[in-house]
């Protein structure tokens, strides 16, 4: 059946500015058209949005929906199905919350993704590293302070690897996993204890194999990287995105802009460490905050290609407050959203599909009470929103 989507104003997501007197007109699960009101056939069922507004459904660039992957609590079924229920859980709140697509970086199996675009649970769209490939003593090796390894859940490739050659090797395994897109971690973090944060991790040798291989095999690369000679050094590479970015310099930034790399800053992930982290995240981000939301500024203003990434999972599935630290930064409220719709669907490869209010794009909508582009911060109360996935709004 055709719809029409009217009596609302429409955010298309690239343009910046709310559009009035238009209709939306979906068939089936995608956009038909967008025409002026008056333009609808009349044969068209109407959808009256009440004034609310129309805009593409948000994508979160960086999440981890299965960070218990990394360090499970055994490999047999009976302790790890709650944690997978949980993840079930979690990925049908955050489409109740307006999320359409995710790029989890890191923990989730394919299975999930495969089991979402099936139908068999409510969910996003998702796209899923399955690990993070780094070095002994890297940000994924699983080391405890005793040495020993902790096991990976059998469903995910084992990270670590050491030298070109067995990084080269290493993306070969992951990408016959079913990775969507390869991870990588060039730099410490903030919950590394052996590792500072800006100490550099991978070679420049590795990573260069390491996106050789994955561009070779149709595969992006996005980047841990915090700062310093590590971040750096993953730019030269070739990475396609650098993630967090607390310490840009201007070296980086010209290289981001040269390059066309993109950057997901995940501020809310390190906002949450200082608010609700142990001691040593608390210290490393306290540390970090200032510096972060300067770096995303400087790099906006130089015209880095910025998308939306929460980093959502570590603490919790709040995308909505990387939106309001964006905004915080000095990004214009319709470049947030641009962030978290179609700049994001652009990142991912997805920009053909989704991420915006445009004809052959899937319907996956949002109508808001409130208008995002004065507020972001209507996004954040889920009552504000009607959420609707592939042509289907959630409530029917």
């Amino acid at each position: 059946m055709r719809r029409a989507l009217v009596n609302g104003p429409l955010f298309d997501g690239g343009s910046g500015r709310l559009q009035h007197g238009l209709a939306v007109l979906l068939a089936a699960d995608r956009i038909e058209a967008v025409l002026p009101r008056g333009e609808v056939p009349g044969e068209v069922a109407l959808v009256d949005v009440g004034g609310r507004v129309v805009m593409p459904g948000i994508i979160d660039s960086h999440a981890h929906f299965a960070l218990w992957a990394f360090d499970p609590p055994g490999q047999d079924d009976a302790t790890v199905a709650p944690l997978r229920e949980a993840t079930w859980d979690a990925l049908g709140a955050v489409l109740q919350a307006g999320c359409v697509g995710v790029r989890d970086c890191g923990g989730l199996d394919v299975a999930f993704r495969d089991g979402l675009a099936a139908g068999r649970r409510p969910g996003p769209r998702i796209q899923t590293s399955l690990t993070i490939i780094s070095p002994v003593n890297g940000i994924a090796d699983g080391g405890r302070p005793a040495g020993a390894l902790a096991p990976h859940l059998h469903t995910l490739p084992a990270p670590e690897c050491t030298g070109p050659d067995e990084a080269r090797a290493k993306v070969r395994e992951v990408v016959a996993a079913g990775a969507d897109f390869i991870k990588i971690g060039a730099t410490g973090g903030v919950s590394s204890p052996r590792r500072e944060p800006r100490q550099q991790l991978l070679t420049e040798a590795e990573m260069t194999a390491i996106v050789d291989e994955a561009h070779r095999l149709g595969r992006p690369v996005i980047c841990h990287a915090l700062g310093g000679p590590g971040l750096l050094a993953a730019l030269r590479a070739g990475v396609d995105t650098i993630e967090h970015g607390v310490w840009l310099d201007d070296e980086a930034i010209a290289e981001m802009v040269r390059r066309g790399t993109w950057y997901v800053p995940t501020l809310s992930g390190y906002e949450l460490h200082r608010r609700r982290g142990g001691p040593l995240q608390r210290g490393h981000a306290e540390a970090i905050v200032g510096s972060h939301r300067e770096s995303v500024r400087r790099a906006h203003a130089a015209g880095v290609r910025i998308a939306s990434g929460s980093d959502g999972g570590v603490y919790d599935h709040d995308f909505t407050l990387e939106l309001e630290l964006l905004a915080a930064a000095g990004l214009p409220a319709g470049e947030v959203i641009a962030a978290a719709t179609s700049r994001a669907a652009e990142c991912l490869g997805w920009a053909a599909d989704m991420g915006a209010v445009v004809p052959g794009r899937r319907a996956d909508l949002l109508i808001v009470d409130g208008d995002p582009t004065r507020d972001i911060t209507v996004l954040r109360n889920p009552d504000n929103l009607r959420v609707m996935q592939a042509g289907v709004f959630l409530d029917e």
